[in-house]
């Protein structure tokens, strides 16, 4: 038995009371059972107990959920919800290929080139800042960050010609190795880790980075394949051990989760501290300065209701003279998810969907750039924005400290 598995008798006590469908994103916006929580909750019941067969409604129940622990919030028996329907998903991911294929494809992708993609980043930002190999606090990146800017268009090509589609292609291409030529050609746009590394270093932190980064397995794990997860997560640590880490700086929520609170429960030895961007910032950052700007913030829910970090941000932003801080409506722990946490993996127009909702929340703030602190929210965000010509930029934190430092240390 897998060491992440959820005892049956915890979930099975669900009243299916709906409270949770108060705060879900995608059941507010299609207002169908199919895509709240409760039958989430329900649909990981019935195939637990071998009372309904893998289809199209259960695979979509399961899989369309963002996983962004909004349920939570209400959910008077206290579950982890999220936690609940990732458990439904290895019950469902013996056969979800054949509705699903992308399952699959990323997992042979992290087995044959340790990331979803295959492509490798050429890591210019840790070599222009003399950033070592080897050394006992390691910069983190994840696989999304140093394609964020080209996430967007597999998000409109997944929307137009299909997930389906597109996966059964991808297959095809990455077969005769073309991944390895596209990776070459489309280069990582390196400009916001180089401005990140270069804030860490400049706080005082004594960086190492890994030049061929593995994933750390967020996304097995999101899947539901907990066997693959864990021999993943395994092969990792052992890995981080020879390198002689002992800190991670983590860029990605998601990453940061995964490494703090999954790692520990399948690697007994596990004893590296985990902390993110905005936390290791927070800690050292005294204040910087920039032309008057008005912002809004845009809470990830892996760091809002995951790992209940709040006000770190906010701490940072206060010490930067120049910044108006302007709240949108949902935000700390009641953030509102812009459409990550895999649906648009599977359902890119839902996605799609919730992200145009939040954007448009975040707009209303009247700001002028959008800062927040997740690849993966970075990306939807900006695919709405460039999609709608909103002209509005969308910033990670650490560019915006960056920023201000070098603001002034020149004024």
């Amino acid at each position: 038995m897998s060491k992440l598995e959820i005892p049956y008798k915890d979930y099975r006590k669900c009243s299916l009371c709906g409270y949770c469908e108060i705060n879900c994103p995608t059941f507010l916006e299609y207002r169908d059972l199919l895509k709240g929580p409760r039958w989430r909750v329900q649909s990981t019941i019935l195939l637990d107990e071998g009372r309904v067969s893998l289809g199209e409604r259960v695979v979509e129940a399961l899989y369309s959920c963002l996983t962004c622990g909004s349920c939570n919030l209400k959910c008077p028996l206290n579950f982890n919800i999220p936690e609940i329907i990732v458990k439904g998903r290895t019950k469902a991911n013996s056969g979800v290929s054949d509705f699903l294929p992308q399952n699959r494809f990323i997992a042979s992708q992290i087995k044959k080139h340790k990331n979803p993609l295959g492509f490798k980043s050429k890591n210019r930002w840790a070599e222009e800042l003399g950033i070592p190999q080897k050394g006992k606090t390691m910069l983190f990146v994840g696989c999304m960050y140093p394609y964020i800017d080209k996430l967007e268009v597999f998000l409109e090509l997944s929307l137009r010609i299909g997930v389906k589609r597109l996966s059964s292609l991808a297959s095809l291409l990455y077969k005769f190795g073309f991944n390895k030529a596209i990776g070459n050609l489309w280069r990582a746009k390196e400009n916001r880790l180089y401005k990140i590394a270069h804030v860490l270093k400049s706080l005082g932190y004594e960086l190492s980075y890994l030049r061929d980064e593995p994933c750390c397995g967020e996304i097995l794990y999101n899947m539901g394949f907990f066997e693959e997860f864990e021999a993943h997560a395994r092969r990792f640590a052992e890995y981080l051990k020879e390198k002689g880490v002992k800190e991670i700086i983590s860029l990605s929520p998601f990453c940061g989760y995964t490494l703090k609170e999954i790692y520990p429960k399948i690697i007994d030895w596990w004893d590296i501290e985990v902390i993110t961007l905005v936390e290791a910032v927070e800690e050292r950052f005294e204040g910087g300065s920039i032309e008057e700007l008005r912002v809004t913030y845009h809470d990830p829910c892996y760091y809002s209701r995951h790992l209940a970090i709040i006000d770190e941000p906010r701490m940072i932003m206060e010490r930067i003279k120049g910044i108006e801080l302007v709240e949108p409506k949902h935000h700390g722990v009641n953030t509102r998810c812009v459409g990550d946490g895999g649906v648009e993996l599977y359902y890119p127009d839902y996605a799609y969907r919730v992200a145009e909702i939040r954007v448009r929340e975040l707009l209303d703030t009247k700001a002028r750039v959008i800062v927040t602190q997740c690849p993966a929210c970075i990306a939807m965000i900006e695919w709405v924005v460039k999609k709608k010509n909103l002209g509005v930029e969308v910033k990670d934190i650490g560019e915006v400290v960056f920023d201000s430092m070098h603001h002034h240390s020149n004024g």
